[in-house]
């Protein structure tokens, strides 16, 4: 996992995504796990990501406490 978590490789606007995409998510505990973009609402307010290596799958709002960063 990359260590450099800065506001310049975050990811701010979620309809920036695309279903594939690489991303590791942090809460706002501090918790950074790896995950797998699987959908999201056309206006990227909404997001479905499937847990690496798990493979279950979460929903995370835009206002949720968490910040995503794209691999």
């Amino acid at each position: 996992m990359p260590d450099d978590f800065t506001s310049a490789n975050a990811v701010w606007d979620w309809i920036d995504l695309t279903p594939g995409d690489v991303v590791h998510v942090r809460t706002d505990t501090g918790v950074i796990s790896r995950a797998v973009v699987d959908t999201l609402t056309d206006d990227g307010t909404m997001v479905w990501l499937r847990n690496d290596p798990m493979g279950y799958r979460s929903l995370h709002l835009i206002t949720d406490p968490l910040t995503l960063y794209k691999q």
